[in-house]
């Protein structure tokens, strides 16, 4: 199927509707398994996708286990249509004149995007309330991205609805710190809140988690490959977003990391390098990409959230103050 896709250049759409009523441990491990089996076997297919060489576009449908996570409080019969609602809402479809949004929307997250990008930034220092304290280098040549994409062919495409972030590349060697996530993880049928990760020379040194079952899956993530321990992606976001503002955790990271900044471990999006046509594999990482069959992200964005871009002629300029944009 997949060969197919990309033989015949197929855009694809993929929709999700997480099932969070897997509550055996043997289905939760043959699930695990064959998710890493998978993920291996199609990962040259599915970089195709990342790499933006085909255009592709990830959406959400409800579950009822879904609906009962994010509404505990609502009547049974009411949870799934509550959860319809959020899902619209969150993806502008809940007006009239929806496309002219998401026109707006996306130039609105273009132009962070290239204000950043002429900035000549070397590293970015992010700390907030909960202990928070990282700073990201990113990789030479580094793009920020927002909004829409593009194929080589010049096909415009969403890739992620929702979508509010504006991302780069880090580079894979030069992250140290510690960072705390802010939102919950759903990681192989596990909801994992309060953990915390350090980086030293760009690789995971050390896993901060109290629940035992939950510190063996993130240890698990990080261990999956060469590169599943570094970061792959490094993402802005408004504490203001409308995600963020429904005061809902959707238990799902396509949503939750569109209200809160967050970083991704394991593979890097070639795209947000310059001229990364022009390189092989290996000279990618070189560069400083990382490459691995996972891209997981998690969130660490808080009201509290200050970043600094620190330039290669060594300027310091704020970019986000108490978790919204200054620039």
């Amino acid at each position: 199927m997949y060969k197919t896709f990309e033989k015949e250049q197929y855009g694809r759409i993929v929709l999700t509707s997480p099932n969070y009523s897997l509550n055996n441990l043997s289905r939760k491990t043959i699930i695990s398994k064959a998710s890493k089996i998978k993920a291996k076997a199609i990962s040259k297919y599915k970089n195709s996708y990342m790499e933006n060489k085909l255009e592709w576009c990830i959406a959400a449908l409800p579950s009822a286990s879904w609906a009962d996570l994010v509404f505990p409080k609502e009547k049974k019969e009411k949870r799934y249509s509550l959860l319809w609602d959020a899902i619209i809402k969150s993806v502008r479809a809940d007006k009239d004149d929806y496309l002219t949004l998401w026109e707006k929307h996306n130039l609105d997250l273009k132009k962070h995007a290239d204000y950043l990008n002429v900035l000549n930034i070397d590293r970015l220092h992010i700390t907030s309330f909960n202990g928070t304290d990282i700073t990201i280098s990113l990789v030479d040549d580094y793009i920020f991205e927002g909004g829409t994409s593009f194929t080589p062919a010049g096909v415009e495409f969403n890739a992620n609805m929702p979508t509010e972030e504006i991302f780069s590349m880090p580079h894979k060697d030069k992250v140290d710190g510690i960072c705390y996530s802010t939102k919950p993880l759903f990681l192989k049928g596990e909801v994992i809140n309060n953990f915390g990760l350090r980086f030293k020379n760009g690789k995971v040194v050390e896993i901060i988690c109290a629940n035992k079952n939950h510190f063996e899956l993130l240890n698990d993530l990080i261990n999956t490959d060469e590169g599943s321990s570094s970061l792959g992606e490094v993402a802005l976001v408004s504490n203001s977003s409308p995600i963020n503002a429904s005061n809902l955790l959707f238990f799902n990271t396509l949503f939750d990391e569109n209200a809160s900044c967050h970083l991704a471990l394991g593979q890097s999006y070639s795209t947000n390098m310059k001229n990364s046509e022009n390189y092989s594999k290996e000279e990618m990482k070189q560069r400083g990409a990382s490459s691995s069959i996972i891209h997981v992200d998690f969130m660490i964005g808080h009201p509290t959230t200050s970043i600094t871009a620190i330039t290669k002629d060594g300027k310091s300029i704020p970019i986000m103050k108490s978790g919204e944009f200054v620039i």
